[in-house]
């Protein structure tokens, strides 16, 4: 399943229409795969941790990973140029490119304080059911905050949306 997942990942960019767009989003998208791949990692190695040691916590471990991952993607998704694969992709920021620039500086920094408290729960937090709970919030809340923070860019400019990418 790693396998494929990552194999699709970075077969994707090769097929997309648009190839010079892609091209300017290479080396953060490249780390978004490296980091995807190293969660995926992590987890096989916590699974058999747990397997070696029954009250092994795989939940901190993965969740930790997680927790850097997000900051990865935090620190690299306002490089990241217009395009249809990966970032925030609603017809505001597709329609407009200083939208897309914004709105993925925004989310950006949100998705590393998403991190920074994913990382302090992880660390200080109970594990279980509120340790998943968190893991949803910070990963999912920055990607909400982000779209909003789109329609709203787009709003308070009133811009057309135009299909360019």
């Amino acid at each position: 399943m790693r396998r494929a997942a990552i194999v699709a990942l970075t077969l994707l960019p090769q097929v997309y229409p648009n190839p010079e767009r892609m091209e300017r989003s290479k080396g953060p998208y490249g780390l978004v795969v490296a980091s995807v791949a190293g969660v995926l990692l992590i987890s096989e190695f916590a699974i058999a941790g747990k397997a070696l040691r029954p009250d092994f916590d795989v939940l901190r471990i993965v969740f930790f990973a997680v927790a850097v991952m997000l900051a990865v993607i935090g620190n690299v998704l306002g490089k990241l140029r217009q395009n249809r694969i990966i970032g925030i992709r609603t017809p505001w920021t597709l329609g407009d490119e200083q939208v897309w620039d914004k709105t993925h500086r925004f989310t950006g920094r949100a998705m590393v304080v998403g991190a920074l408290v994913l990382l302090a729960f992880v660390i200080l937090g109970p594990s279980g059911a509120p340790l998943v709970g968190a893991v949803i919030l910070c990963a999912v809340g920055p990607v909400l905050l982000g779209g909003g923070y789109s329609w709203w860019l787009w709003r308070s400019g009133q811009r057309t949306i135009s299909r360019q990418v």
